[in-house]
């Protein structure tokens, strides 16, 4: 006599529904944490280029230039030069100089990368990052 036996080679449509309902599960458990993380980094990275730019405007207001990069604004010491809005650079008057700017020049948290600095005109002295 011969056996039937019936050979699975795939899964039953109730092992499916159970995969189904597991994946469903953890993506609800871990979607909004992800999204929090990637809000979180948008924040970060809108409150570094606000006190960059804010260095920049400080820096600005002070000795009359735009810094020729965006270390100036970390210095600890009067840089020589600045920019003006054509990109011209021009000696500052160390005595009008109020640095450090900041404390440390910030790094883009979604890449770590340094924040673009133009030097160039008509975009002299904006501080700008790839998301």
């Amino acid at each position: 006599m011969r056996e039937n036996k019936a050979q699975s080679n795939g899964l039953t449509l109730v092992e499916m529904l159970m995969i189904l309902v597991t994946v469903s599960v953890m993506m609800t458990i871990s979607l909004p944490r992800v999204l929090a993380l990637q809000n979180g980094s948008k924040s970060e990275l809108r409150g570094s280029l606000n006190s960059c730019r804010a260095a920049v405007n400080a820096f600005h207001g002070d000795t009359g230039f735009y810094p020729t990069s965006i270390a100036d604004l970390a210095a600890v010491s009067p840089p020589r030069a600045g920019l003006d809005a054509r990109g011209a650079a021009h000696p500052i008057n160390p005595t009008h100089w109020q640095g450090p700017y900041l404390s440390q020049i910030p790094i883009n948290p979604n890449n770590a990368t340094l924040f673009s600095y133009d030097s160039r005109a008509p975009h002299v002295g904006q501080v700008n990052s790839t998301y």
